[in-house]
């Protein structure tokens, strides 16, 4: 799919050119798994390389975190200096997560962003006037489609209709000076990112040609299902998505039996006891792993229409189900609301109350939460397309990565049929292995051959799933769709009578344990990051030895052909065809060097690698001198059919000169304030309590990761160490010495690091403040690391810290020392006083 034709005023260059190094900080940034790495790298090249408009789409499983690449991708095309971004969004609920994706302290935000982006929507871009008037401001538009197609007629509409709320942004505004759209379409840096690019294309002519009107410099999908006719750059598919573990592995989860009567009754009563189950998995989980969220698991259930949906929904509320307020949600047409949307938006939250979403053809695209853990395909889905959607609601990984558990880290699917003896007689039984086995690509499980004889078991196991390979997808697809598209995505089947007739009940809350802060005022502790000044090719750099290497691979003494063919009878009939016959060449016209090196340089301007960063106006001034240099060094006569060919291996040479000037990067520290403790007080993980830290008198009685109380100078009532000698015995030692008026034991999500270089950087141990007014930043080691490269590299980037603080008129008011506490100093100093003189500290000076 091609954009429309660029407005004749408009250049005809690509949106932004290609830097690598904010690349590589982007990724590091935004923390992109490897296959969004690719994907933005990828779209990033494709689009530095445009110089017409034309829709690129990226096609990337459902789960893997296409939301984090877009991110990444705005922020990109920000820092290259462009100021009108579009994300077009196929419906109301997307839009909502969107808006939290990129507001600041919502819920939802992705961190990773340095550039503010001002977010505009359908419903404040009437209050944000003056900032979508200034040039100098990132606007981040978010709109569903159906607010760019419509056409002012002048009509009158009815206030606060439904027709009005959408003619709002095609209609004037007085604050504005012109319509919303208008001024999209006017700007020549637009930048269109479509969500779901595959609901916009040829088939949906009317939003296809409502985006073509804008007039974009560039248009980008993301979707998991493109269309045939896309122009796909990038893929990256959910079957590799499941063996590469970014995402859950499906499961269909099976009576051996079926359901005889009451087949939707019994699936929902089965599904909330497989939900009950994987709730007591996650609270074992959270207790093991008190670092991560608390996480309430959801079952989500797709119905046939809206009328169905409210009776499962009442089946859901009724008898020993979900009782309680608000467990049940019902999502579809006639019973959307604000209200309703507020509690979707918050269903990830530890104290929402929902435990069940009942929808109809609402969520299939789109929604995307880590929390749903039970699917319940009520409804027969018409395709593989919206099997493999829904099932893509539920594949996010509620704590990001595989934990070992099967019931965390598997989606299970109900399914209505009894598949039991249909798995048995194909030969598609007992190919057991643990979840957390799930081969990586390209391992497969092998594929059997003789029906109920795989790996010599004929049985299913009640206990273990077993795995479906890519040789069973059509057998399975016969018994199920939804079984076929399990199999084709490497998923499995789970006999599921052992666990429904013993049921599991969720663990009943118990109180949480509290750590407190101690009144006191905040202090400012030196955050310490790199900045990447990229490197950009400048022409003048470009020295005589390349030309002369360009030059050589123009050649000369191009023609033209004239093809000659004879015209051939091949029947009674008079039927003819034309053969080939001979070629004759003919020297094209001379034109002038002049003529040869205005075309070459009219071409050049279009290089984004010569327009774009802070070498554009260098290279824009010098262009001319540079293509009579390499004219020159062309010599001989000039034709169209060189020129050509010029400008082909030019460009090309230009091109890869960028790259390689990219790929070189200058790093700078940079000195930030962080204002800590950023913590109050806070509750512990359920499970998790508190020590005394009286009680730990040798390593035998030290537990790593407890919390430990019983302190006088810590700014915490309770803190947890890594490790007896090189933490615990340093916080004894401070809040024993009465030369430290206080400290603090700093977590990694205080955010407290110092950069040792781009992208490389550590999180110290300790903030200590002794009464002689200096800021000790305190790092506790192994006595391994005193001969560790990168030990003594932290220990350098803190040294150099200090000494730019020295010279910074904000930080020369306070003093700072810093010290690496190796564990044979610890036993040795006994105190605070001696393991200072022991351990070679470094302050700044006066």
């Amino acid at each position: 799919m091609t954009c429309s034709k660029q407005l004749e005023e408009r250049p005809s260059v690509a949106i932004f050119g290609y830097d690598q190094p904010l690349v590589d900080d982007l990724t590091s940034r935004f923390q992109l798994r490897k296959p969004n790495a690719d994907g933005l790298d990828t779209v990033i090249h494709a689009l530095s390389r445009q110089d017409e408009c034309q829709q690129v789409v990226l096609d990337i499983a459902t789960g893997v975190g296409k939301t984090w690449l877009l991110a990444a991708l705005l922020e990109y095309a920000a820092a290259s200096g462009v100021k009108n971004l579009l994300v077009v969004l196929p419906g109301k609920t997307v839009r909502t997560k969107t808006i939290a994706n990129f507001t600041r302290g919502a819920s939802g935000f992705i961190e990773g962003a340095e550039i503010e982006k001002s977010v505009i929507t359908p419903q404040n871009f009437d209050q944000h006037s003056a900032t979508i008037r200034d040039k100098d401001v990132v606007k981040l538009f978010l709109m569903n489609v159906h607010h760019l197609v419509q056409q002012d007629t002048n009509d009158y509409v009815k206030p606060d209709s439904t027709t009005a709320k959408n003619l709002r942004t095609a209609r004037p505004q007085e604050m504005l000076g012109k319509s919303l759209l208008s001024h999209l379409t006017a700007a020549d840096d637009l930048l269109v990112v479509l969500d779901e690019s595959h609901r916009y294309g040829g088939s949906a002519a009317t939003w296809s040609a409502a985006l073509s009107l804008l007039k974009p410099a560039a248009r980008v999908g993301l979707t998991a299902t493109p269309a045939e006719d896309d122009h796909v750059i990038f893929e990256y598919t959910l079957h590799d998505a499941i063996a590469e573990k970014f995402v859950k592995t499906p499961v269909v989860a099976h009576r051996k039996g079926g359901y005889r009567d009451g087949e939707a009754l019994g699936q929902l009563k089965d599904a909330k006891k497989i939900l009950e189950r994987k709730a007591s998995a996650y609270r074992d989980y959270e207790v093991e792993h008190p670092d991560v969220p608390r996480i309430n698991p959801i079952m989500l259930v797709t119905c046939q229409d809206t009328e169905h949906a409210d009776e499962i929904a009442n089946i859901l509320r009724g008898g020993d189900m979900f009782p309680g307020s608000g467990q049940v949600l019902v999502v579809h047409s006639n019973a959307i609301s604000e209200a309703v949307e507020e509690q979707l938006a918050l269903v990830q939250e530890p104290d929402s109350p929902v435990r069940a979403i009942v929808q109809v053809s609402m969520l299939n695209e789109g929604w995307n939460v880590h929390n749903v853990a039970v699917l319940v395909p009520i409804r027969a889905l018409e395709s593989d397309t919206l099997t493999e959607q829904m099932i893509g609601r539920g594949l996010r990984l509620p704590y990001g990565k595989y934990t070992g558990d099967e019931w965390i880290d598997s989606l299970d699917i109900l399914s209505h049929k009894s598949i039991y003896e249909a798995l048995r007689k194909n030969g598609l039984s007992g190919h057991e292995r643990a979840i957390s086995e799930v081969p990586t690509i390209p391992e497969k499980p092998p594929v059997p051959t003789t029906a109920g004889a795989t790996n010599g078991s004929s049985e299913v196991s009640e206990d273990e799933v077993f795995w479906l390979t890519p040789g069973t997808v059509d057998q399975a697809a016969a018994i199920d769709p939804t079984l076929g598209t399990v199999a084709a995505l490497g998923g499995g089947v789970r006999a599921i009578e052992s666990l429904v007739e013993n049921e599991t009940e969720v663990e009943v809350e118990v109180p949480r344990e509290s750590v407190r802060l101690s009144d006191g005022k905040q202090f400012a502790f030196p955050l310490t990051t790199f900045e990447t000044t990229p490197n950009r090719l400048e022409l003048v750099n470009l020295n005589d030895d390349w030309h002369k290497t360009v030059a050589a691979s123009v050649g000369s003494d191009f023609t033209e052909q004239i093809d000659r063919e004879t015209i051939v009878v091949t029947d009674k009939y008079g039927a003819v065809r034309l053969e080939a016959t001979t070629q004759v060449e003919l020297f094209e016209e001379v034109v002038t060097a002049k003529d040869a090196q205005n075309s070459l340089e009219l071409n050049l301007r279009k290089l984004a690698a010569l327009k774009n960063g802070q070498s554009g106006d260098v290279n824009r001034r010098y262009l001319v001198q540079f293509v009579k240099r390499f004219a020159s060094m062309v010599g001989g006569d000039w034709t169209g059919k060189r020129i050509a060919v010029a400008v082909m291996r030019l460009k090309a040479a230009v091109n890869q000169a960028s790259d390689e000037a990219a790929r070189q990067m200058q790093e700078k520290p940079r000195i930030h304030e962080l204002m800590l403790p950023k913590r109050g007080d806070y509750e512990l993980a359920i499970g998790r309590t508190i020590e005394s830290q009286h009680a730990v008198t040798d390593i035998t009685k030290f537990k790593p990761r407890q919390n430990y109380d019983g302190w006088q100078r810590s700014l915490y009532s309770a803190s947890q160490f890594d490790s007896f000698s090189a933490e615990i015995l340093v916080a004894q030692m401070l809040d024993r010495s009465d030369q430290i008026v206080w400290w603090m034991r700093l977590e990694q999500g205080d955010g407290a690091k110092i950069e040792y270089g781009a992208g490389r950087s550590y999180y110290p141990d300790f903030v200590a403040l002794d009464r002689d007014g200096v800021h000790w930043i305190i790092e506790g080691k192994d006595v391994r690391g005193r001969n560790d490269e990168t030990v003594k590299a932290k220990r350098a980037a803190a040294e150099r810290v200090l000494r730019m603080m020295e010279a910074e008129p904000g930080w020369q008011k306070s003093r700072w020392g810093y010290l690496i506490a190796y564990e044979d100093d610890v036993k040795m100093a006994q105190s605070w006083t001696n393991l200072r003189q022991m351990s070679d500290p470094r302050v700044m000076l006066e």
